[in-house]
């Protein structure tokens, strides 16, 4: 699960890259992204949570997921003309 966690990660870095790639080369009228690790992965990692596992390596990985998908947002975001619309779900 380890390695499940840490490609996760990558995916979501990686999809922040080629999203503010994308956006920085294509005026778009609209773009959707959506960063589904945090639904898969939380299935796969939700009983190594503290509530449920003693600590391990695994005991922070969700909250890692939100956060690496938090700044990701952040980042692509500030990547955005200050005129843009923005909805996030």
């Amino acid at each position: 699960d380890i390695s499940q966690f840490q490609a996760g990660l990558r995916r979501i870095r990686n999809k922040g890259t080629l999203c503010r790639d994308l956006s920085a080369k294509e005026d778009f009228d609209l773009m959707v992204i959506s960063f589904h690790e945090s639904h898969t992965l939380g299935h796969r990692l939700w009983n190594y949570q503290k509530e449920y596992s003693p600590p391990n390596a695994l005991t922070n990985a969700i909250s890692e997921i939100y956060s690496t998908i938090d700044g990701e947002i952040g980042t692509i975001v500030d990547s955005l003309p200050a005129d843009s619309n923005l909805f996030l779900i």
